[in-house]
């Protein structure tokens, strides 16, 4: 251990104090407020000096930072806080920090995810962006949450969360994906093939069928089989909005739904005044996603189960 006392300021230079911490010279007075224990380009997101590039080579673990900033970041001995620029709630362990957009507020978690993966990819064609935001925020249909399709962690250094090797394991835990249909008749048994980066049976990708016998008498007459089922269509995850399209979960009309054109329905019957007014206007454009793939059916402005 050596201490040195320059005007009054003491600095203390130890072994097995952080790298960062060791950069200090101990034959050169110090100047405030310039004093840096990380060098230049520490702030700077383009320098290779940049904290984020130094953390994410140790495995994302922050912990070291508290030596000097505190257990809150909030100053600690370096008395220099993190939280002007970690913002968040849990400040440098908000998830938006590693992945999502940085500066998204608390409010909004659907931007805690990607786009901007781990690695600092935008596009949708690769494997850390994909369809994130399609399903977070999505325009055709339920808005999922994070713990739908990922077993979120409680906290950052959480079992199962740094110590599992990327690329995040997808779990499809939610209701929508394993909804039962056909009065009970098909279980979805939904599945992730991380090889192929594909989904396969989910109720939400057009694994589902609805019975006639089930339907209302005044209804009927829209079958044209003792069913109607999805698709059950298996979207590549990196595959854009085209795996979302029209009459990729379901053909148009459904397998075993009446034909468009008919004397009984005609074009325009989908949507505006018809059977799905409310849901989809005459040319195929969703008019309300929280009564499209929801998990009901929705006939004249009326919700029933499948």
């Amino acid at each position: 251990m050596k201490t040195r006392v320059y005007r009054g300021i003491v600095l203390v230079a130890s072994i097995g104090m952080l790298a960062g911490c060791s950069q200090l010279k101990n034959d050169q007075p110090p100047t405030a407020p310039s004093l840096s224990a990380h060098g230049d380009g520490w702030t700077d997101p383009a320098s290779t000096n940049f904290h984020g590039k130094t953390i994410q080579q140790s495995n994302w673990n922050m912990t070291s930072c508290k030596s000097c900033h505190g257990g809150n970041y909030a100053g600690g001995t370096a008395q220099k806080s993190c939280l002007t620029c970690h913002t968040q709630k849990n400040g440098p362990e908000a998830c938006n920090t590693c992945h999502g957009t940085f500066s998204a507020p608390a409010s909004n978690s659907a931007l805690w995810a990607p786009p901007r993966a781990l690695n600092g990819d935008t596009a949708t064609t690769s494997r850390g962006v994909g369809a994130h935001q399609g399903h977070l925020q999505a325009t055709i249909g339920k808005t999922l949450k994070c713990q739908e399709c990922h077993t979120v962690p409680s906290h950052v250094y959480a079992a199962g969360h740094f110590d599992t090797p990327l690329p995040a394991k997808v779990v499809l835990n939610d209701t929508l994906a394993n909804l039962v249909s056909g009065n009970g008749a098909l279980v979805p048994h939904p599945a992730y093939n991380a090889a192929q980066l594909q989904c396969s049976n989910t109720f939400c990708h057009g694994n589902w069928r609805v019975l006639k016998a089930n339907a209302p008498a005044d209804r009927q007459y829209i079958y044209t089989d003792s069913l109607i089922a999805g698709t059950n269509y298996s979207p590549k995850w990196t595959g854009g909005a085209g795996e979302a399209a029209c009459g990729t979960c379901h053909a148009l009309p459904p397998k075993g739904h009446l034909g468009y054109g008919t004397s009984d329905l005609p074009v325009s019957a989908c949507g505006n005044s018809g059977c799905h007014a409310g849901v989809v206007d005459e040319n195929g454009k969703i008019l309300d996603p929280t009564k499209h793939i929801n998990g009901k059916i929705d006939i004249q402005m009326t919700e029933r189960s499948f």
